[in-house]
């Protein structure tokens, strides 16, 4: 299993490829899609999770290059939030542990 805060992408920022506000290393980046502009990225975040895709995706063949753990073909992504910090399971399943705090605002993801 892989822990870390949530860095959620809205939909727009993702399809344009826009660099990810304040992502930190161990960050899970939360997106539609994942944009190839952020491979650059990949060395430092924790996991990568998307709407988009499937098991032989892009996104699939580099993560398992970069040894990231990724989750596909999520449905309900909105439920989580910038900020929350998320375990990415091997069976798929991602657990919220802990809600952002109350102070910073929501993006929507989608």
């Amino acid at each position: 299993a892989v822990t870390g805060r949530a860095r959620v992408v809205p939909a727009i920022s993702a399809e344009r490829g826009d660099p990810i506000a304040g992502l930190e290393a161990g960050d899970i980046i939360v997106a539609q899609m994942i944009h190839p502009a952020w491979i650059s990225e990949f060395g430092r975040v924790g996991g990568l999770v998307c709407s988009a895709g499937g098991w032989l995706s892009h996104t699939a063949i580099l993560a398992r290059e970069y040894d990231l753990a990724l989750i596909v073909g999520v449905a309900g992504i909105r439920t989580i939030a910038d900020g929350d910090i998320i375990r990415l399971e091997p069976n798929g399943s991602i657990g919220i542990l802990k809600r952002r705090e109350p102070s910073r605002q929501p993006i929507a993801a989608e």
